[in-house]
């Protein structure tokens, strides 16, 4: 029996072409709710741009790769970077004029911009950020870093000095870097935890490559249709596309809709 179901936002719930929930997915997400499953959003952004679900009453969320876990306005999982891991990214970043995303517990900012970050922050939808002091913002509780690098400059100049923070890339223009034991799994396991219920009893749905450890995580993992082969390899069940209502489709299939 399945009581929660986790949603990645980016190419899961949303459509990068439409980038707004559809009323499918709406309506699906209210069916579950009235079956008596919980609804939760897992996703490696703040919950401070989560401003594509059109306020939707999610019970919980666990943003930022699964660094902070809140459910019904209570906080119940919080995992910063450690801080002088996180001063030591930030000055590289910095020195290396590379364009990055800082996740805080109560807000998000930017610390340059270019031509490539505003396209990121166009496919993403989301507006352009005033541009800070990354190595000033390090000073306080940094969550995550979402540098707009290719691999081979990350490898190069960041990826060694990296030794309690790890990377996961869900799209080929950027990465998230959370500190390490942080994960969606873990984020899952947490709210699971505080729900008092199974992991066997959850579903989740994801797209990317930092859904994989909530994908194999949870009791039905299921991949979108337009997820990339390593990813689907990791699911129970590959759905259709989110331009296809792919999580809808596979709600229906199991039966929870």
């Amino acid at each position: 029996m399945i009581r929660a179901a986790f949603f990645d936002i980016d190419g899961t719930l949303v459509s990068f072409k439409t980038h707004v929930i559809s009323e499918t997915s709406l309506r699906s997400l209210d069916r579950l709710k009235e079956a008596g499953i919980k609804v939760f959003i897992s996703s490696g952004r703040p919950v401070a741009l989560m401003d594509n679900l059109r306020d939707y009453p999610f019970d919980g969320y666990v943003s930022m790769n699964g660094s902070l876990v809140q459910i019904g306005g209570k906080t119940i999982f919080s995992h910063p970077m450690d801080k002088e891991e996180s001063m030591t990214i930030a000055r590289i970043l910095q020195d290396n004029a590379v364009p990055c995303v800082t996740y805080l517990e109560n807000g998000v900012c930017m610390s340059r911009l270019d031509d490539t970050a505003m396209q990121v922050m166009a496919t993403l939808a989301i507006s352009p950020l005033p541009p800070v002091d990354l190595t000033e913002i390090a000073e306080g509780p940094v969550y995550q870093y979402t540098p707009i690098m290719s691999e081979e400059l990350f490898q190069r100049i960041l990826a060694p000095y990296m030794k309690k923070a790890v990377a996961t890339r869900w799209h080929p223009a950027f990465l998230d870097i959370v500190p390490e034991g942080s994960s969606k799994a873990v984020g899952l396991d947490e709210a699971v935890r505080y729900l008092g219920i199974r992991k066997e009893e959850t579903i989740a749905f994801g797209d990317g490559g930092n859904d994989v450890s909530m994908l194999e995580y949870a009791g039905i993992g299921v991949a979108m249709g337009n997820s990339s082969d390593e990813v689907k390899s990791h699911a129970d069940y590959v759905t259709s596309s989110v331009d296809e209502e792919g999580v809808t489709v596979a709600l229906e299939h199991f039966g929870l809709i």
